[in-house]
């Protein structure tokens, strides 16, 4: 004779023993309130969509019960749809690019030669920059010049390493025309990943100081200092880096981070995939609003660009 335990269909407790059997139709709950409450009202839009079970009253707004094994499923859902959506656009882009270079007055450039991706895409509000986030980014920059003085420790980056990872690997392999291309296609982002994490101190590291030493060994603090204000917008996005002005960053690129230099998002990534041989004439790109991965969507008007621009 074999005995399982009875569990509450709700939170998937233990249920005690002896215990009355439900009604009929009525599912099986624990003695706590939220779970006889739940039990009470058995409507099937209240189900988990995977495993059929009643949901929790505070999930009741939600697809899935909470289960790991359930938000599992949901999860990969999202990024199935996601890759589709992206799959679409994608598609829609390929089909939008003859019209384009028609119209553009470039009909001699075959349309398989302008590689298409997706970029996000950021609309930031510049504001004056004022003295007290100036001053909280000069206070970053003596700080990091103090961490520059340091010994390097043995597990840390010295000062002509570059950040490891896929999304920098990636940049190192492409041809100079491949990264002019898709420099192109970061610039008409407008700088999203500027806007999330630029902030007041703008990506820069002891690293980077330790770069901005060996370009000019005999610069005390105060010059290099003085260099790196020197270049500040009047006007700055708000979020955003401070560097990130009306028309882009406004620190030239040997004076900026290596993620600045060398960061690839998922966009990027993608298109450093298509245009790696170096072959094409341009890049035709779709904005993404990238907020969360199943609310992304399409805006009406890429961006063509190509080399001469």
């Amino acid at each position: 004779m074999t005995f399982s335990l009875r569990r509450c269909e709700i939170c998937d407790a233990t249920l005690s023993l002896p215990r009355v059997a439900p009604l009929a139709g009525q599912p099986d709950a624990c003695d706590r309130a939220e779970c006889r409450l739940a039990a009470a009202f058995p409507s099937p839009d209240f189900r988990c969509r995977y495993c059929h079970r009643l949901k929790a009253l505070f999930r009741r707004g939600q697809v899935h019960c909470g289960r790991s094994t359930c938000e599992r499923r949901y999860f990969e859902s999202v990024l199935r749809e996601d890759a589709q959506r992206r799959a679409d656009h994608l598609e829609r882009l390929k089909a939008e690019r003859a019209q384009v270079l028609r119209k553009r007055g470039l009909p001699q450039i075959e349309p398989a030669r302008i590689a298409t991706g997706l970029v996000p895409f950021v609309e930031n509000v510049t504001r004056p920059l004022g003295a007290k986030r100036r001053r909280l980014f000069e206070a970053h920059l003596r700080r990091m010049l103090d961490a520059a003085r340091e010994p390097v420790a043995p597990f840390e980056s010295i000062p002509s390493s570059e950040p490891e990872g896929p999304q920098y690997e990636r940049y190192a392999a492409l041809s100079g025309s491949a990264r002019e291309l898709l420099g192109a296609a970061c610039a008409a982002c407008r700088g999203w990943c500027c806007s999330q994490w630029g902030g007041n101190r703008a990506f820069i590291k002891p690293d980077t100081m330790r770069k901005a030493r060996e370009r000019q060994p005999e610069a005390s603090d105060d010059d290099i200092v003085a260099e790196y204000l020197s270049h500040l917008p009047s006007r700055s996005a708000v979020p955003g880096c401070v560097y990130q002005g009306a028309r882009g960053c406004t620190l030239p690129r040997e004076l900026r981070g290596s993620e600045c230099n060398r960061y690839l998002c998922d966009g990027l990534r993608v298109l450093a995939d298509r245009i790696a041989d170096g072959g094409d004439a341009g890049v035709y790109v779709g904005h993404e609003e990238a907020r969360w991965a199943h609310r992304r969507a399409l805006r009406v008007l890429p961006v063509l660009v190509t080399p001469h621009e």
